[in-house]
């Protein structure tokens, strides 16, 4: 359930295609705005398809700890479990995992990180806190 789009109540599903952007090659704002709506509104509360298009613009600023405030940090210790040496690391940072405790931020996909913060069961939610991504600026 850690990355179930729907997990945290209900949510509008959201995969469009900006085929203007495909034909042209030109940014389409509109289309951009729309997106912006859909992911913002609080009716909306739209979620990007994990394989979908979309990531590079609007997932830049991405925060996991915000969007799925149950579960992100439960699936950044099943990431470190199934690849410790992060292998399958991607090339974007999309994918941060932070946790606190005591006072001090950890990455969870480091050894000293998940043994903080985690077990083979997952995180540890009554001594950690899965905190946001510093802010940040997209392009």
């Amino acid at each position: 359930p850690y990355l179930s789009n729907n997990h945290g109540g209900p949510r509008m599903h959201m995969n469009l295609e900006d085929f203007v952007l495909y034909s042209t090659g030109r940014r389409n704002a509109a289309f951009q705005g729309i997106m912006n709506f859909f992911r913002t509104s609080d009716k909306c509360k739209a979620r990007l398809h994990f394989g979908k298009a979309g990531w590079i613009e609007h997932g830049q600023c991405f925060d996991g700890a915000t969007e799925y405030p149950d579960s992100w940090c439960d699936f950044g210790c099943a990431a470190h479990e199934l690849d410790p040496t992060r292998k399958f690391e991607s090339t974007v940072d999309f994918w941060q995992f932070t946790a606190r405790r005591d006072g001090k931020d950890h990455d969870i996909l480091t050894p000293r990180g998940h043994h903080a913060c985690c077990t083979r069961h997952g995180f540890k939610h009554d001594k950690c806190q899965c905190v946001p991504r510093k802010p940040c600026s997209s392009a």
